[in-house]
This record gives C-alpha cells, sequence and structure tokens, in this order.
C-alpha cells in the first residue's frame, strides 16, 4: 500500500480581553486563513530562499469587516500594529502536527474597536513585510484601561 501524506496547514486566532490588574473579561478562539503570501513565505523558507528569514514579526488590528481572502496583503482598515514575539514551536502528539505559536499584545492606553487582525512577517534584508494571514471577527470593544492578549497557533 502506498504511503499518502497530505499537509494541511492551519491557523488560529486566540483573543483575551483583559481588564484592569489582569482580570480576564472574555476570550476567543477564531480559525483564520493563510494567505498565499504567507504561504509562498512558508515554502521558500523550506527551500531556502534568503527572503524568507523573518527579521520581525508584527500583530496588526483594524476595522476591517471584509471576509478574509487568500489574496489579501493588507488588512482593510489597520488601526494598530504592535511587536509580536514567537512562543516557540511543538509537536503536538495528539493531533500528529507541529504547532508555532506567535503572541502579541495590544495595550492599555488607548480605546479601540477591533474587528480584523493579521501577522505581518518582514524578511530580513528590506523586502516589504507580508500579511501571513488574517482574521475577521465580531467586534472587540477594548477600553483605554483595557488589554488584549494575542495568540496565533499555525499548525502544519
Amino acid at each position: 500500500m502506498a504511503i499518502r501524506e497530505q499537509a494541511r496547514i492551519r491557523g488560529v486566532l486566540n483573543l483575551t480581553l483583559l481588564g484592569e490588574g489582569g482580570a480576564v473579561l472574555e476570550r476567543r478562539r477564531i480559525d483564520n486563513l493563510i494567505t498565499r503570501a504567507g504561504r509562498q513565505l512558508l515554502a521558500e523558507l523550506l527551500t531556502g530562499a534568503h527572503e524568507a528569514i523573518a527579521s520581525s514579526l508584527e500583530l496588526a488590528a483594524g476595522l476591517g469587516d471584509n471576509a478574509p481572502s487568500i489574496d489579501d496583503s493588507a488588512l482593510e482598515s489597520e488601526s494598530m500594529r504592535v511587536p509580536a514575539v514567537s512562543q516557540g514551536v511543538e509537536y503536538d502528539d495528539a493531533e500528529q502536527a507541529i504547532i508555532a505559536r506567535i503572541h502579541a499584545t495590544l495595550p492599555e492606553g488607548e480605546a479601540h474597536a477591533l474587528v480584523e487582525a493579521g501577522i505581518f512577517v518582514t524578511p530580513i534584508g528590506g523586502a516589504p513585510a507580508t500579511l501571513f494571514n488574517r482574521a475577521t471577527f465580531p467586534v472587540i470593544n477594548k477600553g483605554a484601561n483595557m488589554s488584549v492578549a494575542v495568540t496565533w497557533e499555525i499548525t502544519l
């Protein structure tokens, strides 16, 4: 019998709205779309293309509510962008998959209504940032004294 493997990449956005003192006000788990450019970036990394090596990761959020498209290259209506960091990569025995996690915090200080988010990867060498993935969701009203913890799980 021939071995048949089917590679599937998927992303999940975890949003946690935090109030004063870090109290959890709301949690959401949202499937997201990996863009064509994000998939290309992974393929370039696999084949050793220099441009695929990331020099920075950023989380962007905004107000665009059009459904995500494989051809998205930007958020529809970006209102904020913050640095993101890798939380590492692990093997999940139950899923038989690799899970990479990226984390960012939308800090206290400004009120924002948010309905979309995406991760931007900037390659070494000055190439423009790539929108790796994008998600839309029902509005989150972040008050000035609230923060939003964001973790993106990318499963391969």
